[in-house]
């Protein structure tokens, strides 16, 4: 009840922004070496600890690094998507 005041409050009063950044990494893996992966019905925790033993070298064959500006002043609607306002592949990450 001490919080229904500011809460009327938040939703009148807002910093909220149609305009927001994200940055995001999209990795590819060699097929056959996801194939190899055991996977046991019984503990599949085992095949999440099998991909990061070092034999089975489980890296990323392609790795793309993106950031992206997004402007939803035109979401209306749960079908509308934002507007792409900048979108720049980052270079690789020194790994």
């Amino acid at each position: 009840e001490r919080m229904a005041l500011y809460r009327a409050v938040s939703n009148i009063a807002t910093a909220r922004s149609d305009v927001f950044a994200a940055w995001f990494v999209i990795r590819g893996y060699d097929p056959e070496l996801i194939e190899r992966i055991p996977v046991l019905r019984a503990n599949e925790d085992e095949a999440l600890n099998a991909m990061d033993l070092p034999e089975n070298n489980f890296a990323p064959t392609h790795e793309s690094r993106y950031f992206v500006v997004f402007d939803r002043s035109n979401v209306r609607r749960p079908t509308d998507r934002p507007r792409v306002l900048l979108q720049v592949e980052l270079p690789a990450s020194a790994n």
